[in-house]
C-alpha cells in the first residue's frame, strides 16, 4: 500500500522514519515490528529508512539491528531508550551496534514530545556525551568522532539539515 510513497521518496532522496516497537493504547504493535521493514528495505535499496526507537530496547532492538546488518539502507534511531537503559547497558549496546553496522547508521533521538520521560533532554544528551568515558571504564572505546556522528552528524546527513553557520567569537 505504501510502495508509491516509497517510490516518491526514492525519486526525491527523502528519508523515511518508521515507528518501531510496541505501541500504546489502541495502536497495533504488529505494524511496528522490524521484520516488516526488511521487505521494503530490500525492494527499495536506495530508500533511506530510519527505524524509530530501533525496535524499542525492551522489545525488538536485536531484530531491528539484524535488519540493519543485512539492509545497508536502514538506520537505527535511539529515541526513547532513556527510559530503559543504564549507562553500562547503553555503552554495550552502542558498541554492539557500531561493531555490526558502523557508527554512521546510528542516530541519537529523544522522542520527548508530549510524553513523560525519565530523563530531561539535557540529561539524555549529557549521558551520551559521557559514553567515551564510560566505554573506557568498561574496556571499550567510543571515539569522539563516532560520538559526534551519533549525536547529530548522521541526522544532518540523512535528513539534509544544514550545519549551523560558524561564527567568529569576538574578544570581550
Amino acid at each position: 500500500m505504501v510502495y508509491p510513497l516509497y517510490r516518491f521518496c526514492v525519486e526525491r532522496d527523502i528519508p523515511v522514519l518508521l515507528h518501531q516497537g510496541h505501541s500504546a493504547g489502541r495502536q497495533k504493535s504488529k505494524f511496528a515490528h522490524p521484520v516488516h521493514v526488511d521487505t521494503a528495505a530490500a525492494d527499495f535499496p536506495d530508500l533511506k529508512i530510519v527505524l524509530g526507537h530501533s525496535g524499542r530496547l525492551e522489545t525488538w532492538s536485536d531484530e531491528a539491528l539484524s535488519v540493519a546488518i543485512y539492509k545497508t539502507n536502514v538506520h537505527l534511531d535511539l529515541s526513547l531508550w532513556q527510559h530503559w537503559i543504564s549507562p553500562d547497558e547503553l555503552v554495550r549496546k552502542i558498541v554492539w551496534m557500531r561493531d555490526r553496522i558502523g557508527p554512521d547508521r546510528i542516530l541519537f533521538g529523544s522522542d520527548m514530545a508530549g510524553i513523560e520521560v525519565s530523563l530531561t533532554l539535557r540529561q539524555w544528551v549529557h549521558e551520551f556525551r559521557m559514553l567515551p568515558e564510560w566505554a573506557k571504564q568498561l574496556g571499550y572505546r567510543i571515539p569522539d568522532s563516532e560520538l559526534n556522528l551519533i549525536l547529530g552528524e548522521n541526522t544532518r546527513r540523512i535528513y539534509k539539515i544544514p550545519s549551523p553557520p560558524v561564527t567568529a567569537r569576538s574578544e570581550p
